[in-house]
């Protein structure tokens, strides 16, 4: 009696003091303590002390709070033994079948060992023992204090799940089994027996129907756990959609790596199915792949802690940078990304859904995950006894204090199997997320002709294909906000070319912006059904403004030199941090070192220097570097510079380039006679400027030439003409813009 009473208190005393969820499951942690201490007394056998804590334990509704001596619940399940098996990771070579619960609590069977003993097969439905269904004989049991093999949920239908799916592989209490077997619509009452000489593998009750080609992980059952394949891989037949079963977040076994492979070899895809039906958590970020998935930076989720353990309250624990998605890279999967869930993903694996959740292209196929989160650890002072316990719980940081442990996935599409689908071999979670993406009127690849504006008034063209494999009637809107989330503005999307992809683009005359950096999206409306659906920040564009200034350079041996450019800031109002990479295409060449630098807090109008870089030249140099700036702003590139230098001038003063092409308001307008107009080109160009009377006639060529990367400034007489309104007209490349003058007398 003493040492069982040490064992029970040191548990329930851990428990008092870190356990994360007494408010949230609304427990009185001494009325729960009281119950089960009750139940301990000189009499308890091994089995029944056993059963106390584990339903101590259970009681607390954690995936990760459970408890037994391993001497019983690991008694080899020999019939008669009392032993109940409940939970999530059932391994279940003991029936040699994969089962799933339906929503009248029966049991599906979905795939079965060859030459079953029970001729189980696909579509079969396990009703219960003894002509007693299976969900009156668990509570039974659960109720009766028989040593219980189990874990708790988290969310409700997750702890249903759990509470009940354990029923083939609790044959061992029984002598019969009723079956209803699909082909014929019989109920059979089975004999148990032959079961007892199945001698089989470690099987995972993996809910998902294979895949042509594409293998399950392989995991192995034994603990602790091992991992020789956590993600597999590859592209649906006929199709050009990618697909992932992601069972495992355990870096142990190279989890990274492994999705971050399946997401890069998969990003030229279509879309994206990732199968997270069978996940056992672990520990695993995929910075890496996320970085492919999303081009956004995503402030995601924090932990939260016991404050003391006097109260029950949970504190945050401030380590969001934790679990932030970076997403700088403006290469981002834009396509559609179907992801599959049930109440086997779990932990790790409900951390990495609730992740997900932030890329504007993901839905939610299935069921609700497990709903259990957090740090957990364990008591290791007992032998032959398993003590976990969570002492954690988390939140996203936009919902401070709305807690995810025990808290039901929101999923877009809820769908589940059913035994006709199972019969033919059909995955009726797959399929659903299949008819998505197949029918999903959506936009995506979008371009724009300038990342970077370089005066007032300015405008870009944007891009994009639509979608429509249904043939509707769409409509399409660019819609750009501010990335602190502020909407600015939106234009119209038109259709250019219909049979090249469903090509439309769009016009944005970006009018007294302030200087910043705007996010594009793309919401596309299927008018046929009424539905739409938005590709959400696909880009960006800064009207910040920013020019290459003087470069100075230095030989310092025959193939040597040293390299310093400095950078204006042209805006008025912002400070710019930059991130200046340089490179060069020149085949004489052979190295910059180093290939980037950071140039922090430059004021409005000021101008400076970076650090230096080496260049280092091969026998062909002929004295002239050709280089190549790329410069970013807050992990964003934004700006592409090309110069070239010529070493016979020793210092190299370059007059601040224009990054876009313009043509600005004719000076003065109106005007008598004489004007000026100014105008730049982002590239070397062929030009023509003119103007244009009211019909649209050419009355002026003012400009028909090649002319390089620059600003320019263009006189105008009008001594000729008749007072009245012109249109001055830039082209250059598919650059074209026009301008409105006003000639008087």
């Amino acid at each position: 009696m003493p040492r069982k009473l040490l064992i029970f208190n040191t548990y329930a005393q851990t428990i008092h003091d870190k356990f994360d969820g007494f408010i949230s499951l609304k427990l009185n942690y001494d009325s729960l303590y009281n119950f089960y201490l009750k139940q301990i007394n000189d009499s308890t056998s091994k089995g029944a002390f056993s059963s106390i804590i584990s339903h101590f334990a259970f009681a607390l509704k954690d995936l990760h709070t459970w408890a037994g001596d391993t001497s019983v619940i690991y008694t080899p399940l020999n019939p008669g033994i009392p032993i109940l098996l409940m939970g999530s990771f059932l391994s279940v070579e003991h029936f040699g079948a994969v089962t799933t619960m339906l929503p009248d609590s029966t049991t599906l069977v979905l795939r079965a060992v060859p030459n079953h003993p029970l001729h189980l097969e696909p579509g079969d439905i396990i009703l219960g023992y003894e002509g007693v269904p299976w969900k009156v004989l668990v509570k039974e049991l659960f109720d009766s204090g028989i040593p219980l093999m189990s874990s708790a949920g988290g969310c409700n239908s997750a702890n249903t799940y759990y509470n009940l799916m354990g029923v083939g592989v609790n044959w061992h209490l029984f002598s019969s089994i009723d079956i209803l077997k699909y082909a014929t619509g019989d109920t059979l009452h089975l004999s148990v027996q032959p079961l007892a000489n199945l001698n089989l593998p470690k099987m995972r009750n993996n809910e998902q129907l294979a895949i042509p080609n594409i293998p399950f992980p392989q995991i192995r059952v034994d603990f602790p756990e091992v991992a020789d394949t956590v993600v597999t891989y590859g592209i649906l037949d006929n199709t050009n959609i990618g697909y992932i079963f992601l069972a495992m977040e355990w870096s142990e076994y190279n989890a990274n790596t492994q999705f971050y492979d399946a997401i890069k070899a998969l990003k030229n895809t279509d879309a994206l199915i990732i199968d997270m039906r069978l996940n056992f958590g672990g520990w695993a970020l995929f910075d890496k792949a996320f970085n492919i998935l999303f081009n956004e930076f995503n402030k995601t989720i924090e932990d939260s802690y016991r404050c003391n353990t006097n109260t029950f309250e949970l504190c945050p624990s401030g380590n969001f940078a934790t679990y932030q998605i970076a997403g700088s890279d403006p290469d981002y999967f834009d396509r559609p990304i179907a992801v599959l869930l049930g109440p086997t993903c779990v932990s790790m694996g409900d951390l990495t859904a609730h992740r997900l959740r932030y890329h504007p292209m993901v839905r939610f196929f299935g069921a609700s995950s497990a709903g259990a989160f957090g740090d957990n650890s364990t008591i290791k002072e007992f032998p032959n006894w398993e003590f976990h316990y969570s002492y954690s719980d988390m939140f996203h940081t936009s919902e401070p204090g709305v807690y995810l442990n025990r808290k039901e996935f929101p999923i877009d599409y809820p769908v589940w199997f059913n035994k006709d689908d199972v019969a033919k071999g059909i995955d009726p979670i797959v399929e659903k997320s299949l008819d998505w993406i197949n029918n999903l009127a959506y936009g995506h690849s979008v371009t724009t002709d300038k990342i970077a504006y370089s005066f007032p008034n300015d405008s870009v063209k944007i891009k994009a294909i639509l979608e429509n494999p249904n043939s509707h009637q769409l409509s399409a809107k660019l819609l750009f906000d501010r990335v602190n989330g502020s909407v600015v503005d939106s234009t119209d999307m038109f259709p250019v070319d219909l049979t090249r992809n469903h090509l439309w683009e769009g016009k944005w005359i970006i009018k007294n912006l302030p200087e910043d950096m705007y996010w594009i999206s793309l919401k596309v409306t299927d008018n046929t059904n009424g539905t739409n659906f938005t590709n959400k920040h696909v880009t960006r564009i800064t009207t910040k403004l920013l020019g290459l200034g003087q470069i100075t350079f230095n030989q310092i041996s025959d193939h040597t030199y040293r390299i310093q450019p400095s950078f204006k800031n042209s805006g008025t109002s912002n400070i710019l941090n930059l991130a200046i990479n340089l490179k060069s295409k020149d085949p004489s060449i052979k190295s910059v070192t180093p290939d980037h630098t950071i140039l922090s807090y430059i004021k409005p109008g000021q101008t400076r220097k970076t650090s230096t870089f080496t260049v280092l030249v091969d026998t062909t140099f002929t004295g002239r570097f050709n280089l190549s700036f790329s410069v970013s702003s807050e992990d964003w590139p934004y700006w592409e510079i090309d110069t070239t230098i010529d070493v016979s001038t020793g210092i190299k003063q370059i007059e601040l380039l224009p990054l876009a092409f313009g043509l600005e308001q004719n000076c003065p307008n109106p005007f008598n006679t004489t004007t000026t107009i100014n105008w730049q080109l982002a590239k070397t160009s062929h030009v023509t400027l003119k103007v244009l009377d009211i019909t649209g006639r050419t009355v002026a060529t003012l400009v028909n030439e090649q002319r390089p990367q620059g600003k320019y400034e263009t006189q105008f007489n009008a001594g000729t003409l008749p007072k009245g309104i012109y249109f001055c007209q830039l082209q250059a490349g598919e650059f074209s813009q026009t301008k409105k003058m006003i000639l008087t007398e």
